[in-house]
């Protein structure tokens, strides 16, 4: 299973949706883009900011990425040249019907390096692209 950044949040963060995400990932071999890093560390900084989390809840719940990817439960596609250029294409792809953000791009392009299926996302625009490029993807929550 590949996950994006915004769904890892929700394993990390109670939000409205977090447990049909924590039961479909439940037992899966899961990947995500090296970004990932980057961009949760920046979401739970923002979520510290607006109050939703404190101080000490940040530090732990980023802990725990870092446990996690140091005991291969999250599992990082590097990010090459390779997938940069396949990013590239694959927002050429979706243009100009899906306005598709640069980062989406880099894991869309890097779910199919992992080839971990099925993609897990709630975002419309990378779901729309992952659906244009035929690749698997998660439920949502009902």
């Amino acid at each position: 299973m590949y996950l994006d950044t915004a769904v890892l949040v929700k394993l990390l963060v109670r939000e409205p949706d977090s447990a049909h995400y924590v039961r479909i990932v439940e037992g899966q071999i899961v990947w995500s883009s090296q970004v990932v890093l980057t961009e949760c560390f920046s979401a739970l900084l923002r979520k510290e900011r607006e109050r939703q989390i404190s101080v000490s809840y940040r530090r732990r719940a980023w802990a725990q990425v870092e446990r996690d990817v140091t005991q291969h439960r999250l599992n990082l596609v590097t990010l090459t040249t390779e997938v940069l250029v396949r990013a590239n294409g694959i927002l050429g792809a979706c243009h100009p019907a899906i306005a598709l953000r640069s980062l989406d791009a880099i894991h869309l392009a890097s779910a199919e390096r992992s080839q971990s299926w099925p993609a897990c996302s709630n975002d419309g625009r990378m779901r729309l692209a992952a659906a244009r490029l035929g690749l698997p993807l998660a439920s949502l929550p009902r």
